[in-house]
């Protein structure tokens, strides 16, 4: 039974106009017969609709940055982590006091520095136009797998070496120019056998770099146990790490030093410049290298260079000692 009628149409005898469609007093509006005819045409162009939207492949494009950015949020969050912990390693690290400082008042600043979001789509626009579909799903399966994780998080130790190296460098290459600076100071200041003793090591054959990277092992205690024992670690990067001890039983002081900084080859004559120690730089004139033996003399400007002493240096590896109980560092 009709419900409804266009213009007041009452008549029931008759068929009623409504739209574009006929109604009769047998023929509701919610009648089957006139339902099913609707639905399979909504149906039809609902279907087709989508059909269209779905037939076919994603455009490659989209397909391609979808998984390129999901590639990239993997690496760039190790990166993320690598940075933070390779900061803080840096400062927790055995620097000099004022380095640290410095440091630790940039901190802060430098891990805000980073819009990581942002560098995940540096990341992935680069990674779109260098890898393909397949080859997006292949990294993203690597590293999202048990291996891939595994992979991923053994390279933290190496990103916190090399970013340490990156720290350091910015504080190194100032201390390289200081030291040189310092070199050509102590030379023009010389006078008598120490200045020409100077020049003519600077004007010495050079001894090549590679000569000289290593650790050095030092050990100038006596019988008794008296005297110093160390070991000084050089890079051709221009680093230098020093690790030593010194002890006086008969005063039972016990002094650790333990420093890092630069050092300049100029002939045979080496300058050395700590962090601790940045005003003044200790030079060496080498006396001779081989692969496992280093002859040098500390450069003593108040004493005669016969004065000198000869130091030894090996490439044995030897043991430092520990602080023995009862005895007391004189600078604490």
């Amino acid at each position: 039974m009709a419900t409804l009628s266009r213009d007041l149409c009452l008549d029931w005898t008759r068929p009623c106009q409504m739209n574009d469609l006929v109604y009769h007093p047998s023929q509701s509006i919610h009648s089957p017969s006139r339902i099913l005819p609707m639905f399979r045409f909504t149906l039809v162009a609902f279907l087709v609709v989508l059909g269209t939207a779905s037939s076919g492949d994603e455009p490659v494009v989209s397909k391609r940055e979808k998984l390129a950015g999901r590639v990239a949020s993997i690496v760039v969050d190790g990166w993320r982590r690598d940075v933070e912990a390779a900061t803080q390693n840096v400062i927790e690290s055995d620097l000099p006091e004022t380095v640290r400082k410095r440091l630790e008042s940039s901190e802060a600043e430098f891990k805000n520095s980073f819009d990581w979001k942002q560098v995940e789509t540096y990341v992935a626009d680069e990674y779109s136009t260098k890898f393909d579909n397949a080859e997006l799903g292949e990294i993203h399966a690597f590293y999202s797998s048990a291996t891939g994780s595994k992979f991923l998080a053994e390279q933290t130790d190496l990103k916190n070496k090399v970013l340490r190296r990156v720290a350091l460098a910015k504080l190194e290459l100032p201390l390289i120019l200081r030291t040189k600076s310092n070199v050509t100071n102590v030379v023009d200041g010389a006078t008598g056998p120490l200045k020409k003793l100077l020049e003519d090591a600077i004007q010495s054959p050079p001894i090549p770099p590679e000569h000289l990277v290593g650790t050095w092992y030092t050990d100038d205690m006596d019988e008794q146990g008296n005297g110093y024992r160390g070991w000084h670690k050089k890079s051709l990067s221009g680093s230098n790490a020093l690790h030593g001890v010194q002890i006086n039983h008969a005063s039972k002081e016990f002094m650790s030093f333990s420093d890092e900084g630069v050092w300049v080859l100029q002939g045979k004559l080496l300058a050395e410049t700590n962090f601790n120690y940045a005003e003044e730089s200790q030079l060496i004139v080498i006396e001779s290298v081989t692969a496992d033996e280093l002859k040098y003399r500390f450069v003593e400007l108040n004493a005669e260079p016969s004065e000198w002493p000869l130091i030894v240096d090996t490439k044995k590896e030897i043991t430092l000692p520990e602080k023995p109980t009862g005895y007391k560092d004189p600078f604490e």
